[in-house]
């Protein structure tokens, strides 16, 4: 069974060490952010993530471990935890728009539940919705 979802968020702040970046900058920040999504590759995320990036939607879980994670750290774990679940999980570009230090990213996100998703487990079923994400680069 494949289960279709639209997925509106503006759930990251993506910040940046350099805060003086051209939107085509910010655009490479944000498709290298989902290449370490799509393959699982975490060995370079401190390079585009810096200490004070936060998921919002990890926060709203307060009584999650995941509340109390900031920077690289927390953006690992999201990567872990959705690639833990979903290891085909693949985000393909539909749109990608930049202006001043935001970027949204417009996305066809698909996978296969074959591992735990928190405490969901494993249905077999694949996953197929459309994403939108608005980053934030530098301070909000």
């Amino acid at each position: 069974m494949e289960v279709i979802l639209r997925h509106v968020s503006k759930s990251y702040i993506l910040n940046c060490f350099n805060l003086t970046m051209s939107s085509q900058e910010n655009i490479g920040t944000v498709r290298r952010a989902m290449e370490a999504f799509n393959t699982g590759d975490i060995s370079k995320v401190h390079e585009f993530v810096s200490s004070e990036y936060i998921n919002r939607e990890s926060q709203k879980a307060k009584d999650s471990y995941r509340s109390q994670l900031r920077g690289p750290e927390e953006f690992i774990d999201t990567i872990r935890n959705l690639r833990s679940a979903f290891p085909d999980l693949y985000y393909e570009e539909q749109e990608i728009i930049s202006q001043d230090n935001k970027v949204v990213l417009i996305a066809n996100v698909t996978g296969t539940h074959t591992g735990n998703f928190f405490f969901v487990p494993p249905t077999g079923n694949k996953i197929s919705y459309e994403a939108v994400h608005v980053h934030t680069i530098g301070k909000d």
